[in-house]
């Protein structure tokens, strides 16, 4: 755990100048930020990424978190990130650090995020953590869970990040649903018509690339391509509910439905499941997983 906030001693500032002065680059950099997001957990999670170690520590719950500030979301976590090697020239750590850092996480699990402008920044001589400056910078609601919705979130984050190492191209194609999941979490919170399409979008490229096209070549009708879908792996979902999302699905391609409430939060929770179920076949897989259509991109 990084240390407890408070503001830069003159000794502490004395000695970052004769850094700064000398051209003295810091080993490693920390942050802590306040993350809002629509969902909550209410213990601690830890993820080593490849650029980054980052904990989140669940938030409690004061009158202050829900009506006393300007964003979407309430507070959830309190983010420390801790960078890992050399931070290279001028590299103190930024807001673009913690955004690339929780993009690796959050949608993931299916949560949308927003970061306060405030955060703090130690820098790493050697010598213990240096504290380097600290930025100050509507009703709202959130989900609570007593722990992580899919046990195998861990598994799932370093998943997706060995895909964004890997050079064949299902991984670089594949590990941009993490970009996806971020987006529909984003657009599901605008309304269930808009994240429904977007969960969905990340169904279907899933589906593409494990089932294919028909023997006549041509792509398969949404609730049959759903079916062989889940037929592919195990799951909890009743099928007739999730050819009911398919069939709004193609009801919302056609026409202004936006009575989808119940499907939407099915279908992102299908597009969840595989997301992690192409993820986990890559990296499964010997050799790389012919696909079904080389040079496409989700």
């Amino acid at each position: 755990m990084l240390p407890k906030t408070s503001p830069p001693t003159e000794e502490q500032i004395k000695q970052w100048l004769i850094y700064a002065e000398q051209k003295i680059q810091a080993r490693r950099f920390a942050m802590r930020a306040l993350v809002y997001s629509d969902n909550a957990i209410k213990k601690p999670l830890q993820f080593a990424l490849r650029k980054y170690d980052v904990t989140l520590y669940p938030v409690k719950m004061t009158p202050e978190n829900v009506f006393g500030d300007k964003h979407r979301f309430m507070p959830a976590y309190t983010c420390e990130l801790i960078s890992k090697g050399d931070t290279g020239p001028g590299q103190v750590g930024s807001l673009f650090d913690l955004h690339a850092a929780l993009d690796c996480i959050l949608p993931l699990m299916g949560f949308d995020y927003e970061l306060s402008l405030d955060f703090e920044i130690w820098q790493d001589y050697g010598e213990g953590w240096l504290p380097v400056q600290a930025f100050g910078g509507d009703g709202k609601y959130q989900h609570g869970h007593s722990d992580v919705p899919n046990p195998r979130i861990y598994d799932l984050v370093a998943a997706y990040e060995t895909l964004s190492t890997n050079e064949d191209p299902l991984s670089k194609k594949f590990f941009k649903l993490r970009q996806r999941l971020k987006e529909a979490a984003s657009q599901a919170n605008v309304s269930a018509r808009y994240g429904l399409l977007a969960y969905y979008n990340v169904i279907e490229v899933v589906a593409d690339e494990l089932i294919g096209p028909s023997e006549s070549g041509k792509p398969y009708p949404q609730k049959l391509k759903m079916q062989k879908l889940l037929a592919l792996h195990q799951h909890t979902f009743k099928v007739e509910d999730c050819i009911g999302v398919a069939a709004a699905r193609n009801k919302l391609a056609h026409s202004d439905r936006n009575n989808v409430h119940m499907e939407a939060l099915l279908c992102k929770e299908i597009a969840l499941w595989a997301a992690e179920l192409i993820a986990l076949k890559l990296l499964s897989t010997p050799k790389p997983y012919p696909s079904q259509g080389p040079g496409s991109s989700p």
